[in-house]
């Protein structure tokens, strides 16, 4: 079970509720140092750090970043839904709380209060649909690779500042946070829950958890938990050696903060060589599986033996019976076999007239879905194409800005910026409004012609030598 100080949902000692109904919560963790996959379009500059749209990278939210960057997760929105804000544009229908003044970088874990105002809000924290927390941030990605914990990363995220945190289903990390990007659809199919882990649990990490459990249990304080199947997962007794180290560091991390007073981990790396058996597990495994097998196959053989003496007897008393039947009734006999066999065939062919149907209504009906499945999969393609063209289009004009969900919000982001009042124009709309402001901020000053006056003196020179001109009159 995940350790309840990990999780908002059971966390039921760091809670309390005001007079008002809202809920307060202390210290929780809202992001965690670790590595997560990105696709290539959701890195900042993805494009000119030359990186694929459509591949997964590994990105390593590194603990100094998180340290560093820690204050700008005070005093911001906590949102039902993952949306950029600013203060021009807060979206105000969206926010449900906010996160505290707390602030603090706890290795692995960055913390902060939290405060929910809105019932409905607090009602799905209750209930587990909404348990785990989204930080939204800007980031300066540094594509230098390396190891973390014994895992690979593609990237480092830098210059780390916080946006605002959202209350999802399925965190990037985990659900031993609180607090970590919500998965892209690709990555999470159709929002399906998504399995803690794909591999079963080996048998060397069961005796590894049983000799954990016995060393740890009684250092910890009242009331801590530690997730060992977290810790143990992936080990099996051919990498337990070189696991050992990695192994070691996930103890450490996952027991931070939850040992008694006085009680620390040394003697670890002694119960842990302790285990080291490699290969033998494994071998025990083999041996199991084979002697299930043996056993199968000798049931297998019985039962078949059993049924072939069964076949036999009674061909043997079908054969006694009709020998002492008269003529009439081995007539009668026979006709009623063949009855009860083309019974028997048309019932088959009734049969399989029903399952050619259900599999053409089933090839109908998968036909529909991939049809619905193709659309959906277009119409997401479509939008990032446009996200993208969007973004492409107003950066030069306003600038690096953190990442946004929809080309609309990248045109509005320029609007607000240039003044533009946008307001009865549809989103389809937005890329044409977009390009003549782009246009007429960028055009040039047109450069007006010189227009030189004529010097007035020059009339009245002419006056005085003709001073009777204005004498003349048109006939």
């Amino acid at each position: 079970m995940p350790d309840p100080l990990l999780k908002l949902a059971y966390d039921r000692s760091l809670r309390r509720y005001d007079k008002e109904g809202r809920l307060h919560v202390e210290l929780t963790p809202i992001s965690k140092a670790n590595i997560c996959p990105y696709f290539g379009r959701e890195i900042p500059h993805g494009d000119l750090l030359g990186l694929e749209p459509d591949r997964i990278y590994q990105m390593f939210r590194a603990p100094e970043e998180l340290a560093k960057g820690a204050q700008s997760s005070n005093n911001i929105q906590l949102l039902e839904i993952h949306i950029g804000v600013t203060a021009r544009d807060p979206k105000k229908q969206h926010i449900v709380g906010s996160t505290g003044t707390d602030a603090i970088f706890d290795a692995p874990y960055l913390k902060n209060s939290l405060v929910v105002w809105d019932k409905t809000a607090i009602d799905l924290i209750e209930s587990d649909r909404k348990k785990e927390l989204s930080c939204s941030y800007s980031y300066t990605p540094d594509m230098t690779p390396g190891t973390y914990l014994g895992m690979k990363y593609d990237g480092v995220m830098r210059d780390i500042a916080f946006n605002h945190v959202a209350l999802v289903e399925d965190g990037r990390a985990g659900a031993d946070v609180l607090v970590e990007d919500s998965l892209p659809l690709k990555l999470n199919p159709r929002g399906l829950k998504m399995p803690k882990t794909t591999q079963a649990t080996s048998r060397k990490a069961l005796v590894a958890r049983g000799a954990l459990t016995a060393f740890i249990a009684p250092k910890l304080a009242n009331d801590a938990q530690i997730d060992y199947s977290k810790i143990l997962r992936g080990i099996t007794a051919e990498n337990w050696v070189d696991s050992r180290p990695v192994l070691m560091s996930r103890i450490k991390i996952a027991t931070n903060g939850k040992l008694a007073n006085d009680e620390d981990l040394e003697g670890m790396d002694k119960v842990l060589s302790m285990l080291d058996k490699t290969g033998e597990d494994e071998k025990d495994d083999d041996e199991d599986d084979d002697e299930d097998a043996k056993k199968k196959a000798a049931d297998k053989r019985a039962r078949d033996e059993a049924e072939e003496e069964e076949r036999k007897k009674k061909e043997a008393e079908d054969k006694r019976a009709r020998d002492a039947m008269s003529e009439e009734e081995r007539k009668a006999a026979d006709k009623r076999a063949r009855d009860e066999e083309e019974a028997k065939k048309k019932e088959a062919d009734d049969k399989r007239a029903r399952d050619e149907e259900r599999a053409a209504d089933k090839k109908a009906m998968d036909a529909a879905i991939e049809e619905k499945v193709s659309e959906a999969r277009k119409q997401w393609q479509r939008e990032q194409r446009e996200l993208l063209e969007a973004r492409d289009l107003v950066t030069p004009i306003i600038g690096a800005v953190m990442a946004q969900d929809s080309a609309s919000a990248y045109y509005e982001l320029l609007f607000d910026k240039h003044d533009v009042n946008f307001e009865g124009i549809p989103p389809s709309g937005y890329k044409a409004l977009a390009t003549q402001v782009i246009a007429r901020v960028t055009a040039k000053p047109a450069t007006r012609p010189v227009v030189k006056h004529a010097n007035d003196s020059a009339v009245v020179d002419f006056n005085k030598r003709f001073p009777d001109v204005s004498r003349i009159r048109a006939v």
